[in-house]
């Protein structure tokens, strides 16, 4: 098991799910973990386990997004890991699927790690380290019927993960 002693953590979508499993298993493993979800109940559950600090936001907007990374210098100092877990995803024919729902499901998915990388690069290249972990999903390779918005969303989360990791390795 790799020691994070001394290392914070945000993960996004920490409210369940992959997302709360991250999280704890940061924890375990020593690091302070910041969870991140819109979901207060299920966050203060998590925070309970894992200690650290919880933040009720929406990452698909910008100005929450810059909060918790923000939050996260001002109460810990540090930024060591973005873990971009949250997403959300729908399933229907192409046909049934409304432009509301579609923004829905690119605003979080896409947009939400967007916008979190955006808030934490700066800071990771002005300490001159620091880790992203972007969790998409396999159909970011595959497709399926009843997918087309949600593998279309993952596609462009890892291309936007992919650029990024050219742009600041």
């Amino acid at each position: 098991m790799t020691d994070l002693t001394n290392q914070v953590a945000i993960v996004s979508g920490a409210s369940r799910g992959i997302g709360k499993a991250t999280a704890l298993l940061l924890a375990l493993q020593g690091a302070t973990v910041v969870a991140v979800a819109r979901n207060d109940k299920e966050l203060a559950a998590l925070t309970q386990k894992t200690g650290g600090l919880s933040i009720v936001a929406d990452i698909s907007n910008e100005v929450d997004a810059q909060h918790v990374v923000e939050e996260t210098l001002r109460h810990y100092g540090r930024l060591d890991i973005l873990v971009c877990n949250a997403g959300v995803g729908s399933f229907a024919e192409l046909e049934d699927f409304s432009s509301a729902e579609w923004d829905r499901i690119f605003d979080t998915n896409v947009k939400g790690t967007f916008l979190l990388c955006k808030a934490a690069v700066p800071h990771f290249k002005a300490q001159k380290k620091g880790h992203i972990v972007g969790i998409a999903s396999d159909v970011a390779k595959r497709t399926f019927a009843h997918g087309t918005a949600y593998g279309a969303s993952k596609y462009a989360q890892d291309a936007v993960l992919a650029s990024l990791r050219k742009e600041v390795r």
